[in-house]
């Protein structure tokens, strides 16, 4: 769970709350309102990392992965791209519409 705490604030609390964060608090810092970082603990920043290098990897081994023996044809997937485009078009065309 994470905290929201302006940039002014958390300047003057830097040591606290870099301590509370190591222990597994996270906080959002704002400026202005608006959210512009997240402090975590260091555990926390490794354990993301490594999810997303897992998830890099997991997506380059998909694209160099050879085409299963039932996978569509390039002209197979391109025509069923075309028609996936076509009714989302149409869709957000039927919503707009009052």
């Amino acid at each position: 769970m994470s905290e929201t705490i302006n940039l002014a604030e958390a300047r003057k609390k830097l040591p606290e709350l870099a301590d509370r964060a190591n222990a597994g608090q996270a906080y959002v810092v704002s400026r202005r309102g608006r959210e512009v970082a997240v402090l975590i603990g260091i555990e926390e920043y490794q354990r993301l990392k490594a999810l997303e290098q897992q998830q890099r990897q997991q997506d380059f081994d998909l694209l160099l992965a050879p085409p299963k023996r039932d996978a569509q044809s390039e002209d197979e997937a391109r025509a069923l791209a075309i028609q996936m485009i076509r009714e989302a078009r149409q869709a957000r065309y039927n919503t707009k519409r009052p």
